[in-house]
């Protein structure tokens, strides 16, 4: 049956604004930043991050203190991605509009995003966000400022969506990797995700693998954390009144897809968009962390997140481990 030629010419007007609508949406995301900054190769975040940014900004800048790698590995990590590689610190905070800061040193992240934050850029602080008390407290400072912080663990569909549940009753959240603090963090912030802010005090439970503690939040729900466990990479178990569920977030052996999420999120904070993590959820994290190995020294007792004596991790030392790890014969 012949289709009437007004609705063909409709058919095709439709179609016609599906795709301009596409290319414009396309366009305005490419254009909401010109120009992006990575402050620190260290890890392998900035080669996972590179696809989604050379398709969604203009220009990406890298400035690299070689806390980690030689000044060659920078240079041929911007050959490889096609990024521009800064030298000058002035001129990168200068020239970027929303910068992730990637260094393992946790102790130098507020300094290099303090003259991104005063400029009103957008900021992304990679897990563990810091870990000193003045560090936190200038974190906390900056609330209502463009910051997306932590692990992008937390954008997990299904940890989002247990986060909008009511009666959420236990969370087990698990993290495979055998450190203490820098890996630990997205076992915290995978629960906190469900949980929210409101963490009161912590507990040691158990030292092993996995080793555990136990979190009491003001809500009532029961949550333990388990660290060093040989049998998952990133899980969380969420049960509520009528149901429970298990969440993968990555097993092992899969390719993580979390990346782009993070990408998405950083940019829809540039143009405006709330971040999903806020600032004090973000902060309670660390020192839920921090609370847990002061009760593993204190023989398990509860531990106040207020505690005025909380255990710090040394972000310098642990940048030299790493970087041991990484060039065990030193760099030339």
């Amino acid at each position: 049956m012949p289709r009437d030629p007004l609705q063909e010419r409709l058919y095709a007007a439709k179609i016609g604004l599906s795709i301009v609508l596409k290319r414009s949406t396309s366009a305005m995301i490419k254009n909401s930043i010109q120009t992006f900054g990575i402050c620190n190769l260290d890890t392998s975040h900035p080669a996972a991050w590179a696809p989604y940014l050379n398709e969604r900004v203009e220009r990406v800048l890298v400035y690299d203190d070689s806390t980690i790698h030689p000044p060659e590995y920078c240079e041929a990590f911007c050959r490889e991605h096609g990024f521009e590689l800064c030298e000058n610190w002035t001129d990168f905070v200068d020239r970027c509009e929303a910068v992730a800061i990637m260094g393992v040193d946790w102790d130098r992240h507020v300094e290099q995003a303090r003259p991104f934050v005063e400029r009103d850029r957008t900021v992304f602080i990679d897990k563990p966000i810091a870990c000193r008390d003045r560090d936190l407290e200038e974190i906390e400072s900056w609330k209502g400022k463009k910051l997306v912080l932590g692990s992008s663990t937390r954008l997990h569909e299904r940890l989002q969506a247990w986060r909008r549940e009511t009666g959420v009753r236990s969370i087990l959240s698990t993290v495979g990797q055998d450190e203490p603090f820098a890996y630990a963090s997205h076992a915290v912030e995978m629960g906190q995700t469900v949980a929210g802010t409101g963490a009161e005090g912590v507990r040691w439970l158990a030292d092993g693998r996995p080793s555990s503690f136990q979190v009491r939040h003001r809500s009532g729900v029961f949550w333990v954390v388990q660290i060093q466990n040989p049998h998952a990479v990133f899980h969380v178990l969420a049960g509520g009144e009528e149901r429970t569920e298990s969440i993968h977030v990555k097993q092992p052996g899969e390719p993580y897809s979390l990346h782009g999420e993070m990408v998405s999120e950083v940019l829809g904070v540039t143009r405006g968009d709330e971040p999903k993590t806020p600032v004090e959820e973000a902060v309670e994290a660390i020192r839920i962390l921090r609370a847990a190995h002061t009760s593993r020294e204190r023989g398990g007792e509860w531990v106040a997140l207020s505690d005025a004596k909380l255990l710090e991790f040394s972000g310098e030392a642990y940048a030299a481990e790493y970087r041991g790890r990484k060039y065990p014969g030193g760099v030339t």
